[in-house]
């Protein structure tokens, strides 16, 4: 009794605290001449994470909401005030600190007051993530803020995976909060829509003009006469998590017993959303996810589907000098249109620079023990460090490439026996329906440079896989033991 008086005195003291400051900062806004974004966003991002510390479970909720907007508001922020990166970062990092703050929370819960039972396994989870996150730090491209960007937008939100199962148990809840995904994302897919029949608004182009997104610079004033559309997200590529999720909206019209409306509603937007984006990726999504779902009931087929996936990649590297040379030329000369929706979407020249990295594999030189360095970005990129697997072979060689892929084989095999040992067949489908979603991704991210560390992506991929993780953990399921014997044991049960 005493602990949990202990406990609301000092959360309620956190609150108080932070009121003060809000009152503090409130006033400040208010004797300001113009509005100053920096403290405004500085305000949300405080207020946010005390929620998220006193209620890591509406944390999760806050996570969602900003990922989908504060890319949002950061746009406003720039062209209505003071156009900086300093600013950039103060707004973007919001998320972050409230991931920060769901950490702190369930650790001062478990470990502190032990109002919150969390198992060994959550704490190795946490150690190998942040020892990843540590070593894209130490290891990954560019100076040091560029690293730590990185390994922030990565690590943090893959922190997420063994946190979304100690927080929502069950099956039911983790529905709902991937259902939350799904409608918060509808306004971007809506606004994304518009940008493509009605095109970009001032201040979205003020924004591209001032030059602090890379991206949208690139996009929008030098990349031609179509950029891509991006609704309320960061780039175009964060607009690609509208593929997954029109996926996900469109089996649950077939796979839910409650809101097939609003799975209807979602996947008829999402899907146009993805018509919109004219990006061939993103459409083929849908296919390929439901193709890998077929191939991964069992596990016969399963392994069918990772002999076709290393196929393909071999005929990808062995044929892609080919391709450099002549083939890409060939195909879009069969394949002109006068439309321009066509023109952009079929035209291949984009997938030249995935070829130049895999042309690399097929060099002996590049398979070296220990890395053949790179002494500036551009010998870097002229080594082919585009993808994942080059990138490693680059800086660490094979003797830092060999691991990783021994813990991914590992880290899959583990997965698919949780799969294969679900207690009832629609479990073991929504298993595989996940793990179809996940995989394809991950073979993509890391043969074609991946967008794991883009927001709401990397939110979007490790909230879908977390599901897997929650429905062993809610039927006591061991990846360990035989599926055989598991599945006898849940229906003697």
């Amino acid at each position: 009794m005493q602990s949990v008086t202990r406990q609301s005195f000092i959360l309620w003291g956190v609150v108080a605290l932070g009121l003060g400051c809000a009152y503090v900062v409130g006033t400040s806004i208010g004797q300001a001449s113009d509005v100053p974004f920096d403290i405004l966003s500085n305000l949300l991002t405080a207020t946010l994470a005390i929620i998220a510390f006193v209620s890591p479970r509406s944390g999760l909720y806050i996570v969602v909401f900003q990922a989908m907007f504060t890319d949002e508001f950061k746009r406003i922020a720039v062209t209505q005030s003071t156009a900086s990166m300093e600013l950039v970062i103060t707004v973007l990092i919001g998320p972050l600190i409230t991931i920060c703050a769901i950490h702190a929370s369930i650790f001062m819960k478990s470990v502190v007051f032990r109002t919150l039972k969390t198992d060994a396994s959550y704490w190795f989870f946490q150690l190998v993530i942040a020892s990843l996150t540590l070593g894209m730090i130490v290891f990954g491209e560019g100076d040091m803020s560029a690293r730590g960007q990185f390994a922030a937008n990565l690590g943090l939100y893959l922190s997420l995976l063994p946190i979304i199962p100690l927080l929502f148990p069950t099956m039911t809840e983790w529905r709902k909060y991937i259902a939350l995904q799904v409608l918060l994302v509808l306004p971007s897919a809506i606004w994304g829509i518009k940008q493509y029949f009605y095109g970009f608004t001032q201040m979205e182009w003020s924004y591209a003009l001032s030059g602090i997104s890379k991206a949208h610079y690139a996009s929008m004033i030098t990349g031609g006469e179509h950029p891509r559309v991006f609704g309320f997200l960061g780039s175009a590529s964060a607009f690609g998590c509208m593929g997954l999720y029109a996926t996900y909206a469109l089996w649950q019209i077939f796979l839910a017993k409650k809101y097939k409306v609003f799975y209807f509603i979602s996947s008829v937007v999402l899907m146009v959303a993805v018509v919109c984006s004219t990006q061939r990726t993103m459409m083929l999504l849908p296919f390929i996810i439901m193709i890998s779902y077929y191939l991964m009931l069992n596990k016969r087929r399963t392994i069918i589907f990772y002999v076709l996936i290393l196929s393909l990649l071999v005929l990808g590297i062995f044929s892609s000098k080919y391709l450099l040379d002549e083939g890409l030329d060939k195909i879009n000369s069969m394949i002109e249109t006068d439309s321009e929706w066509g023109s952009t979407v079929l035209k291949v020249n984009t997938f030249s620079d995935r070829l130049k990295g895999w042309e690399q594999l097929s060099d002996p030189a590049t398979w070296s023990l220990f890395g053949t360095g790179a002494s500036s970005l551009e010998e870097y990129e002229e080594k082919g460090g585009h993808d994942l697997v080059n990138k490693m072979l680059i800086k660490v060689g094979i003797a830092g490439l060999l691991p990783v892929l021994i813990f991914i084989t590992v880290v899959l095999t583990l997965l698919h026996r949780i799969v294969w040992s679900a207690p009832n067949q629609i479990l073991r489908k929504e298993g595989a329906f996940l793990l179809a979603c996940f995989v394809p991704t991950l073979v993509m991210s890391i043969m074609g440079g991946g967008n794991l560390n883009t927001v709401p992506i990397n939110l979007q991929i490790w909230s879908m896989l977390a599901g897997v993780l929650i429905f062993r953990k809610q039927y006591g399921i061991n990846p360990w033991k035989s599926a055989e014997i598991q599945s006898s044991k849940n229906v003697g049960a």
